[in-house]
């Protein structure tokens, strides 16, 4: 995700916090990785020890947790790896009244949603 300057402290403490309260979580972290001019990008890491049935479960709880916090302060939920699958159930949120542009543009370009469906929060 990208932050403002301002504002990494306080996303990387309370998204650390949140995935960390996820039972089964054994350490949530983070390290800077590209820096900007009015921001940068932190990158999130965790672990977990949760028996094999349940790590999809816990992935998602974790995932949900930390997303939770980025939107709240208006972070991206992604930096150049892209949104995917995983955050996908948040671009609404976070594109606002923008995601119907980009809901616009894909019925526009791609009607039968062939290319990449469910990515960006779009209908699969």
């Amino acid at each position: 995700m990208i932050g403002r300057w301002r504002d990494l402290p306080a996303i990387y403490d309370e998204v650390v916090a949140a995935i960390n309260a996820v039972p089964g979580t054994l350490a949530g972290s983070a390290h800077q990785s590209h820096a900007y001019v009015d921001g940068a990008c932190l990158y999130f890491s965790l672990r977990g020890d949760v028996a094999v049935d349940q790590r999809a479960e816990w992935y998602r709880a974790a995932w949900d947790a930390a997303n939770a916090v980025i939107l709240k302060h208006k972070a991206t939920l992604s930096h150049h790896h892209g949104v995917g699958l995983l955050r996908a159930p948040y671009m609404a949120a976070s594109f606002g009244a923008g995601f119907q542009v980009l809901r616009a543009v894909k019925a526009a370009l791609d009607p039968k949603n062939l290319l990449n469906p469910g990515k960006l929060g779009l209908d699969a």
